[in-house]
């Protein structure tokens, strides 16, 4: 991650913060991640670094099976 990040929206200076991640199979949670991520104060736009994006889904499609539900929990973080 860089140090400092524009929001693509707004433009305005964007936050780091860990995003969670859940991966819940039949109401449970079954795995769970932190990301990295940007986040925008001012139009709380959510932004995660293409790098970081890609490792991300290489790591779910490794942790789902079909019918699980993907949570990106931004009122958690």
């Amino acid at each position: 991650m860089t140090l400092t990040h524009a929001c693509p929206i707004c433009a305005a200076p964007a936050e780091p913060m860990m995003l969670p991640v859940s991966v819940r199979r039949a109401g449970r949670t079954v795995f769970r991640l932190e990301v990295p991520a940007w986040h925008c104060s001012e139009c709380g736009y959510v932004d995660v670094e293409d790098a970081t994006r890609e490792s991300v889904i290489a790591t779910l499609e490794e942790h789902t099976r079909p019918g699980d539900d993907i949570v990106f929990a931004l009122e958690e973080a």
